[in-house]
């Protein structure tokens, strides 16, 4: 059944003008642990962390990770030694972010948890 509607009768729309909030602002921002390299805690979904001189690995305490989750982690320096990161193993609360090799100086390394 087809329906008409009057003149000056029917849908109202309102317009609300958008506000911008800067990426980091909305999302918590990310926590930067560069600064002092080695194990750390940071209870955020990303973060940044530093792989120590002298260590293959830095362990991240984080109450949002189990077993099961999905952590991904990039490095953001060189190193003539460590070149890659060989593997990200999460356990109940942490998960160790493990490179290829011990690493010659302090090496930044950034991480996203896919929830």
């Amino acid at each position: 059944m087809l329906s008409t509607v009057a003149p000056g009768v029917g849908l109202s729309i309102d317009y609300y003008k958008p506000t911008f909030v800067p990426f980091a602002e909305l999302t918590g921002g990310v926590p930067d642990a560069t600064a002092t390299p080695g194990n750390t805690t940071q209870n955020t979904l990303k973060g940044r962390v530093a792989i120590a001189a002298g260590q293959s690995s830095v362990v991240v305490t984080n109450d949002k990770v189990t077993a099961g989750s999905l952590v991904f982690a990039q490095l953001q320096t060189s190193d003539p030694n460590l070149k890659q990161i060989e593997a990200v193993v999460p356990a109940e609360g942490n998960f160790t972010i493990q490179g290829n090799a011990v690493a010659a100086r302090d090496v930044n390394v950034c991480w996203y948890l896919k929830e």
